[in-house]
């Protein structure tokens, strides 16, 4: 079992190292003619943070991955096959990336409680963030996004409805999605504004307003859970239009929406 776990850690630490590689490089490409969202330069020790913060992350998800993997190739818990059903690689893709979606809005607000939010911190040292501010986490909520994405498919395995495609899409997007997301510029249009279509994917704004304020827009990828608990920034909207006009935000905490007082760290 530990040869396993260990030849599983190596091979799930190279394919996550090549895919956050990948997705620093399509997020650039993505940027190259976008908006920028905030006109503020970056901190020149930050790189150093992030790149460690990625490696803690890399090095938890592989050590949770590999140890759930090995105990499944031995049979420790269940017997296991993939499904190749199609119905099973639909409930996998979409099953892991909306449990996903609950878990991490639900893991994002316990960070930011008081007693938590040190181990948050380190995050958000990266206040106007870039593609390798996506994976840059303190080694406690590094292990606690682990648990999160090996979670779920361990969940739909012992139901007996884990599929190798579904579960393939379901990494790639929630990977590269979140290295994209935080680019600091908007790649996408102002249909993803529209108030249904944000809760299945938001722009990149959305988040870049979380970083900048802290106390809203907990959600990634999708506005839903925001919407559902009331967090939701009421001018990301506003933000969004401005930023695509050619007009960054030049403050971090700034708002467009006059009639509110400015709730953010500033």
């Amino acid at each position: 079992m530990l040869l396993n776990a260990a030849l599983a850690f190596g091979s799930l630490f190279g394919s996550g190292a090549v895919l956050t590689l990948f997705g620093w490089a399509l997020a650039k490409w993505l940027a190259r003619d976008a908006p920028k969202i905030y006109a503020i330069t970056r901190r020149a020790t930050i790189l150093r943070r992030e790149l460690l913060g990625t490696l803690s992350f890399l090095t938890a998800f592989s050590l949770v991955g590999a140890l759930a993997i090995a105990a499944v190739r031995a049979e420790l818990f269940f017997p296991f096959r993939f499904s190749r059903e199609i119905h099973a690689e639909l409930v996998t893709f979409f099953g892991c990336w909306w449990g996903i979606q609950a878990y991490s809005y639900g893991l994002h607000r316990a960070l930011h409680l008081k007693a938590l939010f040190r181990f948050h911190a380190w995050h958000h040292e990266s206040r106007v963030t870039s593609p390798t501010s996506a994976f840059s986490l303190h080694p406690v909520e590094a292990f606690a996004w682990a648990l999160g994405l090996v979670g779920f498919p361990l969940l739909f395995a012992c139901l007996g409805l884990l599929a190798p495609v579904g579960l393939l899409a379901f990494f790639v997007l929630i990977w590269i999605g979140n290295i994209i997301e935080h680019e600091n510029s908007e790649t996408l249009p102002t249909l993803f504004t529209n108030r249904w279509l944000s809760l299945l994917e938001n722009p990149v704004t959305y988040h870049a307003l979380h970083h900048a304020r802290h106390t809203g827009n907990f959600g990634f990828g999708t506005a839903l859970c925001d919407r559902a608990a009331r967090t939701e920034f009421s001018d990301w909207r506003e933000v969004h239009a401005r930023v695509l006009s050619g007009h960054p935000l030049t403050r971090l905490g700034e708002r467009v929406d006059s009639d509110r007082a400015d709730d953010a760290l500033t």
